[in-house]
């Protein structure tokens, strides 16, 4: 033990400098945390601002439980949006209209063809001849843009006038 107490007598000055030195790193790694502490009460304020403190775990339940029910709007949602959009290709999406004067002794072009198409090219083209006596109208059925009844030249422009090829 004498020759402890003449080793400390010996080295005070340094043994001195070692305590200020850990001293000051204690210090230091206490303003770190105090300020890592200072930054999470702050989140944690943010984050619980408008609550009573006391309830946090109800106010985390009720939120997981409306983000689940969230979720389930929004598949229900996404299946709506897919059967709209299939629902969408087979509605008439096309529309073309060509009027003609269809006979020379009517003035004015009261004749008309028009053609009503989805996104297959399918539809109808309905067409009225105006007469000064009589008034026809015809439907011809349109699939792939083509029809199985012999087309008039005023149809098949209505029809590329629907498709935006004229």
């Amino acid at each position: 033990m004498p020759e402890l107490i003449a080793l400390v007598q010996a080295n005070v000055g340094g043994l001195v400098i070692i305590s200020l030195g850990l001293t000051v790193m204690a210090l230091v790694f206490a303003l770190i945390a105090i300020l890592r502490s200072q930054r999470l009460t702050k989140k944690f304020n943010v984050f619980v601002r408008g609550t009573n403190k006391q309830n946090l775990e109800k106010m985390l339940l009720e939120h997981l439980t409306l983000q689940e029910e969230t979720g389930h709007h929004l598949t229900a949602i996404d299946q709506r949006l897919a059967e709209l959009a299939a629902t969408m290709e087979e509605t008439v999406r096309h529309i073309g209209v060509v009027r003609f004067n269809a006979f020379s002794n009517v003035g004015s072009d009261q004749s008309f063809s028009v053609a009503l198409l989805d996104n297959q090219v399918n539809g109808v083209v309905f067409t009225s001849l105006y007469g000064r006596e009589f008034s026809q109208v015809f439907a011809k059925p349109v699939s792939g843009g083509k029809s199985s009844y012999l087309l008039t030249r005023e149809e098949q422009e209505a029809i590329a006038q629907a498709l935006g090829r004229q």
